[in-house]
């Protein structure tokens, strides 16, 4: 989970707020509202790992005006103080036991995934790391099961293709988008 928090954190590092309005590879949500979706989804594994509890109800959006990628870097240290403190062996979510690690697991796919939507987006695509998309690779089918409401169908890539890459593509979007002048995003 730490590395996919400091693989999105760099990404949003790098945004400007010309790059707020901009498309991403998630077709429904521009940079901005993406930086507040993660923001939420860092809010709730926190959460969960504080209770014992993983809600499924969006917590109260911020203000409007409230800057997103400070809000995605105060919600970033406040999981990963609770990440090295919590002790929590066991999270409920929709009201059945999954063993923390695998909650993890989901936590550190969803904030690499879209750390990867925000370079895309930011026109400074940026392959997903060997180190962390190795791990996520082995267990996404377990980790997505369902993907309705979710992601989007995968995205065939060749068999010889980066741990990052299969990541990505397994979760509906297409690799090439990290390569220079890809078409997807303007």
């Amino acid at each position: 989970m730490a590395g996919a928090i400091s693989y999105a954190l760099k990404a949003a590092a790098l945004l400007t707020s010309a790059d707020l309005a901009r498309p991403t590879p998630c077709a429904e949500w521009d940079v901005e509202e993406l930086l507040r979706h993660l923001g939420d989804s860092m809010a709730a594994f926190d959460e969960a790992l504080s209770t014992g509890t993983l809600s499924m109800v969006p917590p109260p959006r911020q203000p409007a005006d409230s800057a997103p990628v400070e809000l995605l870097r105060d919600r970033a240290a406040e999981l990963l103080c609770t990440l090295f403190i919590s002790d929590i062996r066991v999270i409920e979510v929709n009201g059945l036991p999954m063993p923390g690690g695998i909650a993890l697991a989901a936590g550190a796919m969803e904030i690499a995934v879209h750390g990867w939507d925000i370079y895309v987006a930011s026109g400074h695509g940026r392959a997903l790391p060997g180190e962390l998309a190795r791990p996520l690779v082995r267990i996404l089918p377990a980790l997505v099961p369902d993907r309705r409401g979710l992601f989007a169908s995968p995205v065939t890539v060749p068999p010889c293709a980066s741990a990052g890459d299969r990541v990505i593509a397994y979760l509906g979007r297409d690799p090439g988008a990290r390569r220079p002048g890809y078409s997807q995003v303007a």
